[in-house]
């Protein structure tokens, strides 16, 4: 706990201090003092210290085309049986939490835990999960925050799930993080893959999944792989084909049914798969439609452009 303590005399002029703790200049207010945070300095991941995430493999679930990133970070920290461990904060994530069974989340979720793992070196994971955009300047602060953490913690491998829109929908807005991609449109739904290394093309080619040869990835999967080919981190995408109308639960139940070579996620004995992403689909949705309208019952209309639903 820090405390600080201002004298001011009448007859003296006093400028107000900058305090800083580590690196992070505090927003505070002490008597009539600000003390201001700096720029790009504002992302902090909060997590439990009785936590094991060492070495652990990541997964990322951020918001994508048709709600699928969503979908699939709902379904894996169902049936991986992961525990709510820490939090991305940040003075530019919207300020709500989303509330499920009587209890507030987060906007930005962090989750671990020690399930089946095909991947070699995997005995634990992480998941960070979230349902609102991350784009400009949040998803470069967000980016460089996550590889420091992943970095601390030997976290050198990771998949991070999104989706592009298929072909015949509306065109994709690169401004807003949607991917624009080239692929060999099929019958069934497709996938195109993603690596920051060699190592993580062979994973992907070892799960059937064709290389993207040419397009354009943003928001968080784009800014984190760009920088992890730097890094020589194994971190790789894997993109659905889904239809950017509404929730995609069939794009979603795809894209589960390939992540079970990495992880040992599909049950057979419990509801069919696609059942179970509808599910998913209408939780989330009305997690969503929820929040939003207190936001606009409250008059507060600034956080509803950055999330999906």
């Amino acid at each position: 706990m820090y405390f600080v303590a201002v004298s001011v005399w009448p007859t003296v002029a006093i400028t107000p201090p900058i305090i800083t703790i580590g690196e992070v200049l505090l927003p505070k207010h002490f008597g009539g003092i600000t003390i201001k945070r700096g720029m790009g300095e504002g992302t902090e991941i909060n997590i439990s210290e009785v936590a094991d995430v060492e070495n652990a493999f990541l997964i990322c679930c951020f918001p994508s085309v048709g709600m699928v990133s969503s979908i699939v970070g709902q379904y894996l920290l169902e049936h991986l049986n992961l525990n709510f461990t820490g939090a991305i904060s940040d003075n530019r994530i919207p300020a709500i939490s989303l509330v499920k069974d009587g209890r507030p989340m987060p906007p930005v979720r962090i989750y671990s835990g020690t399930p089946i793992c095909k991947v070699e070196k995997c005995d634990k994971v992480v998941l960070i999960s979230s349902e609102f955009k991350v784009g400009g300047e949040l998803a470069f602060s967000m980016r460089d925050e996550i590889l420091k953490w992943a970095k601390k913690n030997k976290i050198t491998q990771g998949i991070f799930i999104d989706a592009f829109a298929k072909k015949g929908s509306p065109p994709a807005d690169p401004n807003a993080g949607e991917p624009i991609v080239e692929y060999e449109d099929t019958p069934e739904i497709d996938f195109v893959g993603v690596a920051a290394t060699l190592e993580g093309l062979k994973i992907i080619e070892k799960m059937d999944i064709p290389i993207l040869e040419q397009g354009l990835i943003g928001g968080m999967s784009g800014v984190v792989l760009g920088e992890a080919r730097r890094l020589g981190l194994n971190m790789f995408s894997i993109l659905v084909e889904a239809d950017p109308r509404f929730p995609d639960a069939r794009a979603a139940s795809a894209l589960i049914e390939k992540l079970d070579d990495l992880l040992s996620v599909v049950d057979l004995d419990t509801t069919p798969l696609i059942e179970e992403a509808e599910r998913i689909e209408e939780q989330i949705k009305s997690m969503l439609e929820h929040q939003l309208q207190s936001q606009n019952t409250n008059g507060d209309n600034g956080p509803n452009n950055m999330l999906y639903g």
